[in-house]
């Protein structure tokens, strides 16, 4: 893949010719060009050809694209010409044309020299689709992020002769809608926000339903509503037509909340055009991650291609192909809906490994199965018992006369004895040779490979003044969250109420606002749910590799500081002062401990100290440290007892970024600091304190010992039968050892036994 290579873009216009796809304009990370173009396609082993094309068009974000008539060039229509660049209304529209065949960009035509009432205005987050009869429609949209007046006009564009002409008025104004031309000339209107004349003003209006579609006809230039079922829609997602009959909403969209609290989605729904019905399957393969502002194309009317996009302030150059549905009729048109699937590879169709993406756990279809197979073998094994009922009991007896073997003369309680405290010792066997395999494998310090959860995080804003956000109701400084993934992970966040007790910082730089971070959520508070990041991103699976600290304030021209130190999940004093949880690690001294050293300021071990304009990178490392007890069990050597503490130790990379959140819209001017924090491996190191002697190493020692010298002895000078009586025969008493006198003198026979307690008969 060549993926590291290709440039990360959101809000950029995508479009396909033949099996390429193509993004142009868009924003970068850092106030990128706005003229940016990329082109991608795949060769025929599936891998990712990346290419950048002629960049000296025009700039253009949330522009549309749209390719002309021979698939020789392409139109961008619109857009925003710079980050928060404002436009003054009514001005003309910016659009360009740019030939593949002559790598070059020129005015679209019929605007040069135009009357600007004969042109449609400047705008972004417009619709503009061609329909079948060769027209471009433009509609909606705003002039620009500073002036977000809806525009609720339609326009018609005819490529052959540069021709703009002004059609109905659109019952609604469109913002950030899609539009997808169907084959019968109709324009189906998805998404988005829209204005009515009934409302007070035309600055974002409600969101426009699912429920409720708006379709232009372009046959007569009318416009109609189409009820659907199902629910609301959100902002920003794309779609693409297919098969006449089915509208794929890629959705890759956010609820157009604060930039600070913003939420992504990536759901994905079908519509048919027909029956005007949503369907929500489920798809196979690797799920993409949550973002918004991606660009989507068709590859050979069969795979959909969508990638880049933004989560919060997280930039993905990431590409998703969805393996589109396929008609089983084409006379009808009916479409198999378990047919599409997230896939790898764009020449085999092949998805990832289905260990990677399908959920944990058995289904009910797999659970009964398996009972069946289970009853079944079960009534086999019993019938062949039956069947073969006295070779089994034969082959018993056979078992049992092995085992039971007594000497001649040795009574019967003797060799029940001996057998008892054979199966005994084969046991203690077994159990310490378990235990030594036990000991290999988990030595003194030993890792054992899980899917990592997230420490705890104390997040304190110092010398920030507080100020309310009083369009979205919140108060800065604030910390926004999120993983990799497109994963919001805000409600892991809890404001501390600094009245139960105020850290202490060296700067005294001002007032304090803090926030703690916790990995999973407290069951007494929330539903039980725990961050799960591990090596690779399998949103049916985990919530990324790492997560990222957004840090806002009012007025970044403040000289303040943010304070992030890390606790172990199970270990966090701030649990226990501020929440007033319970946390079984500890205790009233440890309580105070910490209380002493936090007032000194003096962890350097786990804190990481930002400046503004700091970016930062911490690699943290979940720990447990295994202290023995002291018992005297753990003198003897066998299965120790340990007291697990958990710990968590952090590696750190901090340096200033003058750019930072450059890229970003309004977010950016609030943005003063931001933190990555990701596992240095998807694991828990456990350190386990343990003896180097013991009882049980000692007897190993003097057992080793014995044996050498008796096999010494042995070897020089012979092997020298001992007495046939062992302990149990010499110390019994009463009718025990007078049934050993009996067995020697009944069954010693000089021409017919062996010696009895010697040789067994």
């Amino acid at each position: 893949m060549t993926r590291e290579k290709i440039p990360v873009v959101w809000g950029g216009a995508g479009f396909t010719i033949g099996d390429t796809f193509y993004v142009y304009g868009g924003q970068g990370e850092n106030a990128g060009s706005f003229s940016q173009f990329t082109e991608l396609s795949f060769d025929t082993a599936g891998v990712v050809q990346y290419k950048r094309l002629n960049e000296n068009g025009p700039s253009s974000q949330f522009g549309q694209a749209v390719v002309l008539p021979g698939n020789e060039s392409f139109a961008i229509i619109g857009g925003a010409s710079g980050l928060n660049a404002s436009t003054t209304v009514g001005e003309p529209l910016r659009a360009s044309v740019y030939s593949f065949a002559q790598k070059s960009w020129t005015t679209l035509p019929g605007l040069e020299g135009a009357d600007p009432s004969a042109v449609p205005i400047q705008r972004q987050e417009h619709t503009a689709v061609m329909a079948p009869n060769g027209l471009i429609y433009i509609a909606g949209g705003i002039p620009s992020t500073v002036n977000r007046t809806i525009l609720a006009d339609s326009w018609s564009y005819n490529p052959e002769n540069g021709v703009f002409t002004a059609l109905s008025t659109p019952p609604r104004g469109l913002y950030a809608s899609t539009a997808t031309a169907l084959p019968d000339g109709r324009i189906v209107y998805i998404g988005g926000f829209f204005w009515e004349e009934n409302m007070p003003d035309n600055m974002f209006g409600a969101t426009l339903k699912y429920t409720r579609l708006v379709i232009y006809h372009t046959s007569n230039d009318t416009w109609t509503f189409q009820d659907v079922r199902i629910f609301n829609v959100f902002f920003g997602y794309t779609m693409m037509f297919l098969y006449y009959v089915l509208i794929y909403e890629i959705y890759k969209g956010d609820n157009n909340d604060a930039p600070e609290k913003r939420i992504s989605y990536n759901h994905l729904w079908m519509l048919d055009t027909q029956e005007w019905k949503w369907y929500n399957p489920s798809i196979p393969g690797t799920q993409p991650v949550t973002r918004s502002g991606t660009s989507a194309g068709l590859l050979s009317q069969k795979y959909i291609v969508f990638g880049f996009g933004i989560s919060r302030s997280i930039f993905y150059n990431s590409l998703d192909i969805l393996l589109t549905a396929s008609v089983t009729n084409e006379d009808s048109k009916e479409v198999d809906l378990t047919s599409p699937k997230w896939v790898n590879n764009v020449s085999t169709g092949e998805i990832a490994d289905e260990e990677k993406w399908s959920p944990s756990g058995l289904s009910g279809g797999v659970i009964a199965a398996v009972v069946i197979v289970c009853v079944v073998v079960a009534l086999m094994l019993l019938y062949l018992l039956y069947r073969f009922r006295y070779r089994v009991r034969r082959a018993i007896m056979r078992i049992h006369y092995g085992i039971w073997n007594p000497r001649t003369g040795e009574p019967l309680w003797a060799e029940t004895a001996r057998l008892i405290s054979k199966v005994i010792l084969l046991f203690l066997f077994l159990a310490f040779f378990v235990f030594v395999l036990i000991q290999v494998i988990r030595s003194p310090k030993a890792t054992y490979i899980v899917m990592d959860t997230t420490p705890n995080a104390r997040v304190c804003f110092e010398g920030f003044t507080p100020a309310e956000n009083t369009e979205f109701g919140f108060e800065y400084p604030i910390v926004g969250c999120v993983t990799d993934a497109g994963d919001v992970c805000d409600d892991h966040l809890t404001k501390l109420d600094l009245e139960y007790y105020d850290p202490s910082f060296m700067g005294n730089l001002g007032q304090h606002v803090c926030y703690l971070f916790t990995g999973t959520k407290d069951r007494a508070m929330y539903d039980y749910e725990t961050l799960l990041l591990d090596n690779e991103i399998v949103p049916q699976r985990n919530n990324g590799t790492n997560v990222h600290f957004t840090f806002y304030v009012n007025d970044k021209t403040e000289n303040g500081r943010i304070h992030i130190t890390f606790y172990p999940e199970k270990r966090n004093p701030n649990r226990v002062i501020f929440l007033a949880q319970h946390q079984r690690e500890l205790n009233d001294q440890d309580i105070a401990d910490f209380l002493e050293s936090d007032n000194d300021d003096f962890d350097a071990l786990h804190t990481v100290d930002l400046h503004p304009l700091d970016e930062g990178y911490v690699q943290y490392q979940l720990e447990s440290k295994e202290y023995l007890e002291d018992v005297g069990w753990n003198y003897v050597g066998f299965a120790p007892v340990h007291n697990s503490t958990p710990e968590v130790s952090i590696v750190q990379r901090v340096q200033n970024a003058p750019g930072l959140g450059g890229g970003l819209l309004n977010a950016g001017e609030k943005m003063i600091s931001r933190l990555t924090i990701a596992p240095a491996s998807t694991s828990i190191m456990v350190h386990r304190e343990q003896k180097i002697y013991s009882l049980v190493n000692a007897v190993g020692f003097i057992g080793g010992l014995f044996g050498l010298f008796v096999a010494f002895q042995t070897i020089m000078f012979g092997f020298r039968p001992r007495s046939p009586f062992g302990i149990v025969h010499r110390w019994s008493v009463g009718d025990m050892r007078r049934s050993i006198s009996s067995g020697l003198k009944d069954r010693f026979d000089l021409n017919r036994t062996p010696v009895p307690l010697v040789n067994p008969v």
